[in-house]
């Protein structure tokens, strides 16, 4: 149940080193804020799976209790910026991708990561600490964001319909040790036939999945 406890101690000073599980990070300091972490990812002597805490004194018949370790399992988010040809909120069948779309991560208020929807519109952060993230988007001047429904969040923009080439989406989830794929983002042009200069000529990929098998009688 992940608790921990050595009984029998001198009293003296001591520090506490971890060794992480496969795949875990430690909490950093920002996380502290709502639960204490005795090592953090940002501390004096952390690596990706190897962790130490700074000393700490006990005393003479002292229990300390509530020396707690945060820590968890990456996430990823993503995955696709299209252009919704007939403005109806959803992505169909032959909507292409924006590429170029700039997407910035911010979470307590501090940009975590950025990054470029590629040719084909996609886009995907790896490593990221699970938790809510504010997902802010600019886009070409050509472009506005389209309609926000909520009534099949699968192939919905998780976008609010707005003019502005700057748009913020509040409160998107990165799940411990999973992916989201499902933060998708879509758009209409200002005007209709103008369209970014990145968008003429796009690329024609095949997405069918290619599995490598040799047939059999």
């Amino acid at each position: 149940d992940g608790t921990w406890r050595f009984d029998n101690l001198y009293p003296g000073d001591y520090y506490l080193t971890v060794a992480l599980p496969d795949g875990y990070r430690f909490a950093r300091t920002l996380d502290t804020a709502v639960r204490f972490s005795l090592i953090t990812s940002d501390g004096t002597v952390v690596n990706r799976e190897y962790g130490q805490s700074n000393p700490f004194a006990l005393a003479m018949g002292e229990k300390k209790t509530g020396q707690d370790i945060g820590m968890g399992l990456m996430g990823k988010l993503g995955d696709f910026a299209w252009l919704d040809l007939d403005g109806d909120g959803m992505q169909d069948m032959g909507e292409p991708g924006v590429p170029g779309i700039v997407i910035r991560l911010y979470q307590y208020g501090t940009l975590a990561a950025e990054t470029t929807t590629d040719a084909y519109g996609r886009y995907l952060f790896d490593e990221l600490y699970p938790g809510a993230y504010t997902v802010e988007v600019t886009m070409p001047p050509e472009l506005k964001t389209t309609k926000q429904q909520n009534d099949y969040p699968l192939v919905c923009s998780v976008l609010p319909e707005n003019s502005e080439t700057v748009v913020r989406a509040e409160g998107i989830r990165v799940p411990s040790g999973s992916r989201n794929l499902n933060c998708d983002l879509g758009f209409v042009p200002r005007n209709p036939g103008t369209l970014p200069d990145a968008m003429n000529n796009l690329p024609v990929r095949d997405w069918t999945p290619y599995v490598d098998v040799t047939p059999t009688r």
